[in-house]
């Protein structure tokens, strides 16, 4: 299960080319948004608006805290739903997790009566439109965000968006909020350039956050050079890697393209979910607060 280069390679060359092809032949069936976020508003209603840039971080009335004695995260590409079966590993993780972070999210009646549920409240950023069903980046939790903006970054030739969802949450006794950013770097480059400016995009808001901090995702470092540019970048951020125990995170090319980074947090414990409804294995981290602020 850890190694799948032989499955992985021919799907990056499908990919690319199915993509072009969708984006010059199907442009019924096929749309990049210039900007589109899809949330379950306080009411329970499903709202689509426009996505909020960094430079204005848009807020929204809070539903709940933080627990920072402990919580959890789960951090999955789920292949865009692709399989029939996925939305029962789906359940199995997420309907414990405190927070859930979807890459290749495609928004479907299935999940979204799943992401229904009594408290569970969600941010999809859509990065392209398929025969009607949304794709792109999710992030849900048992709490509303009280802010949130989206980066987005484009693919070369395909241009089609990897995007950046931050979200930040009030913490229980404490004058900060835990900032949560859920992202899926650009893949199909040959240099870094390309994720350095995704990344950079980002970075303002990460520095200027006063409390904790967790990045999780899709990194595509495939690599070295992407491997160490997401590992500098981090460094410099002040955030530092989960370890799993056991790892059994895919590998592409000899290397793991998933991961959670951390600044002003404990982890008590770290695992992965061995699936076959994706390419890629679920993520499970457990928090607890320690940075300065709590009282």
């Amino acid at each position: 299960m850890k190694n799948r280069l032989p499955k992985h390679m021919p799907r990056l060359i499908i990919l690319v080319a199915l993509s072009s092809a969708a984006a010059l032949i199907l442009p019924g069936c096929f749309s990049v948004p210039d900007s589109a976020l899809v949330y379950r508003g306080s009411n329970g209603q499903i709202v689509h608006r426009s996505t909020a840039p960094c430079e204005s971080f848009a807020a929204q009335q809070n539903t709940g805290e933080v627990d920072p004695e402990g919580f959890s995260v789960v951090s999955w590409n789920s292949h865009k739903g692709s399989s029939a079966d996925w939305n029962e590993d789906f359940h199995s993780f997420g309907d414990k997790a405190d927070f859930i972070l979807l890459q290749e999210a495609a928004f479907d009646s299935g999940l979204e009566e799943q992401l229904s549920l009594p408290g569970r409240e969600w941010l999809m950023a859509v990065a392209f439109i398929y025969d009607e069903k949304k794709m792109g980046i999710l992030t849900a939790g048992r709490i509303a965000p009280h802010a949130y903006c989206t980066v987005r970054g484009y693919e070369p030739v395909v241009k089609i968006p990897k995007i950046i969802l931050l979200s930040s949450y009030p913490i229980k006794n404490s004058d900060s909020e835990l900032l949560i950013i859920n992202l899926h770097l650009v893949n199909f480059t040959i240099g870094t350039e390309i994720m350095r400016r995704q990344i950079e995009a980002a970075r303002e808001k990460i520095k200027s956050h006063r409390g904790p901090i967790i990045v999780a995702g899709d990194f595509n470092t495939w690599n070295g050079g992407r491997e160490s540019l997401v590992k500098e970048e981090m460094q410099a951020l002040g955030l530092q890697p989960v370890s799993f125990s056991p790892d059994d995170r895919v590998d592409f090319f000899g290397r793991t393209v998933d991961g959670v980074y951390y600044r002003g947090l404990e982890v008590t414990s770290a695992t992965t979910h061995q699936v076959e409804t994706s390419d890629h294995n679920p993520l499970e981290v457990h928090f607890r607060v320690v940075e300065a602020g709590r009282h």
